[in-house]
């Protein structure tokens, strides 16, 4: 379900489908499931109703899934360049008290 959303508000929202196949002895029947209602039908649901491929859902969510490691690998790095920087900031601002304090470093 859509969170923050009314009755009212969710009613004028398209209903997303999964298109699933249910295979009895070697024949597939295609049907559809609605995960917020539970419903489940034979047929395909009507237009503005969007259906979604659990197979295409799997593949963005391996996609989506890689970018997240990758990121998760770019962090710790980005965390280091930052901590980095502090402390060469930190070194340079006490060198230059040192100098205007008349001590050599």
């Amino acid at each position: 379900l859509s969170p923050g959303l009314n009755d009212a508000q969710r009613d004028h929202l398209p209903r997303v489908w999964l298109q699933l196949e249910w295979n009895t002895s070697g024949h597939v029947m295609e049907y559809w499931y609605d995960p917020d209602t539970g419903e489940s039908r034979w047929s395909m649901p009507s237009e503005p109703d969007i259906t979604s491929h659990l197979s295409k859902m799997n593949e963005a969510i391996e996609t989506f899934s890689s970018q997240v490691k990758a990121l998760a690998t770019l962090i710790p790095q980005e965390q280091q360049r930052q901590t980095n920087r502090t402390h060469h900031m930190e070194h340079q601002t006490s060198t230059f008290s040192e100098v205007s304090d008349g001590h050599t470093a």
